[in-house]
């Protein structure tokens, strides 16, 4: 059930959509996931998404074709052990501040010797244990490092460095608050800080991600060069809604 087929467009530079979902509806994450996504954060930093409820999660992602990826408020090896054995493909790490904090990141979801992945059969491998599938899954993991913080923004260079991050993530929201202006993804302080992670980012073998949480979000990401963009389920029904709204009441 391993696939690199994601990590391969990456790799390649397509661009790829997602859409972060909160809750553990597994019916609703498979009509999420049926509208064309790229794939689906599996949120449980600010959702209630849990390890215990990411296989059949997963199982509504891939009955789509959708890779699963999962956010969790933390970097335990073991809370993250248990999203990867139900079948995540990929893990978006939020607070990554350092290269240290990536490095650990990154050997929390690989086994060894790339790091301390803990190895047993389970349904993202069809029940089975071989080097072959330890190297498939090594190489298959998405690791997602998220920056949204001063120091990550500082640090983004060394970030860039790390063996095994795949994909560095502007969080706009936490990243305005960092630098003093939250709620204010256009500030100019915010706008300056992400185009530098941008520039940077291109230089290296990274992708570049950003959160977008509408088109022109979207689009003025893909200008500085993201092939990783990800909206939210709040930010296209929250639009969408109040948009039919205005027109059925004529306002």
């Amino acid at each position: 059930m391993i696939t690199d087929r994601t990590k391969q467009r990456l790799r390649a530079r397509e661009t790829l959509a997602g859409c972060f979902v909160r809750t553990t509806d597994a019916t609703f994450v498979e009509y999420v996931a049926a509208g064309g996504w790229d794939f689906v954060v599996l949120d449980g930093e600010h959702g209630t998404v849990t390890p215990e409820r990411v296989g059949d999660l997963a199982r509504a992602c891939e009955v789509r074709g959708v890779t699963p990826i999962v956010r969790m408020p933390t970097r335990d090896p073991g809370t993250l052990l248990k999203c990867l054995d139900a079948g995540a493909v990929g893990v978006l790490f939020p607070w990554i501040d350092s290269a240290d904090d990536a490095s650990r990141a990154v050997s929390a979801v690989k086994y060894p010797p790339k790091g301390i992945r803990g190895l047993a059969g389970n349904r993202a491998t069809d029940w089975t244990v071989s080097a072959e599938m330890t190297a498939r899954a090594n190489d298959a993991v998405i690791v997602i490092a998220q920056i949204e913080t001063v120091a990550a923004v500082d640090a983004v260079e060394e970030l860039c460095s790390v063996e095994g991050v795949d994909v560095l993530f502007i969080g706009p929201a936490d990243l305005s608050q960092s630098l003093g202006v939250p709620g204010e993804p256009s500030n100019p302080a915010v706008v300056e800080a992400i185009e530098h992670v941008a520039s940077t980012v291109a230089r290296s073998e990274k992708a570049f991600g950003i959160f977008a949480g509408s088109v022109e979000d979207a689009r003025r990401g893909l200008d500085l060069g993201a092939t990783f963009l990800a909206t939210s389920v709040e930010s296209l029904l929250g639009g969408s809604m109040g948009s039919y709204l205005t027109r059925i009441r004529g306002d």
